[in-house]
């Protein structure tokens, strides 16, 4: 994958994808009055984290009208929160679990859920927070930090790595993490944000397609599901 060919490949594929392809963003305004753009980052990327984006965008509106706010989020059973993502959303017992771990750390690092800290602290702080937040991914580290710290950061998940498989950039025996830390030294500083909304738009449209001998797309997207409403206790 370092070899000077693999480099040439993911330079040659950056322009052919470039201008086309904006990066995946969380649910446009009006947002409710209790929402901090990074608590609202953070579970975005959760969501979006091996999920295509518009499936990320359907839950976060379920998310949304489901709870009180995301504190409520935070002490909400795991078995509640994956039903607000859909019966058929990908990883959805897991990335359940992951969401209120990590919320509940925040909540014992900052006694609220807040990233506000995190977001003003210096960009090597930043980094070191997010990736040892208890339930986040290496993906959901760096795509906070990309997009909401102005970080030096590539996000990959498997859904990214597969893509650059798909274009002959890098072996199908590559880990998302070791992509992730490759492709960060491919890019100079302040080319992260744009290449990263191209891979992910170009993986969204990836996963639309059918996979080899079947007739299903590769991810046929989730099943919404929305519990009935249950205010929990905050504290």
């Amino acid at each position: 994958m370092t070899t000077p060919d693999a480099a040439k490949r993911f330079a040659t594929l950056l322009k052919k994808l470039k201008g086309v392809t904006p990066l995946p963003e969380p649910l446009p305004e009006p947002a409710p009055a209790w929402l901090e753009p990074g608590v609202e980052e953070l579970i975005f990327s959760m969501l979006v984290w091996d999920a295509r984006s518009s499936q990320a965008r359907e839950a976060l509106a379920r998310i949304r009208a489901g709870v009180v706010d995301y504190n409520e989020l935070r002490v909400c059973f795991p078995e509640e929160i994956r039903q607000l993502l859909g019966d058929r959303y990908p990883k959805a017992a897991e990335r359940a679990a992951r969401v209120r771990a990590a919320l509940n750390d925040i909540y014992k690092r900052e006694h609220k859920v807040t990233l506000q800290p995190v977001l003003s602290a210096g960009k090597r702080d930043a980094r070191q927070y997010l990736e040892t937040l208890d339930g986040v991914p290496t993906f959901v580290a760096a795509r906070v930090f990309l997009s909401s710290c102005g970080g030096h950061a590539m996000p990959v998940d498997d859904r990214i790595r597969d893509f650059l498989v798909e274009e002959g950039v890098i072996a199908p025996s590559e880990e998302a993490e070791a992509v992730s830390g490759w492709l960060e030294r491919q890019l100079k500083a302040g080319e992260a944000l744009a290449a990263y909304g191209a891979l992910q738009a170009a993986a969204d449209e990836l996963a639309k397609k059918p996979a080899k001998g079947t007739k299903e797309p590769k991810d046929a997207g989730d099943k919404p599901r929305t519990p009935p409403r249950k205010k929990a206790g905050k504290g």
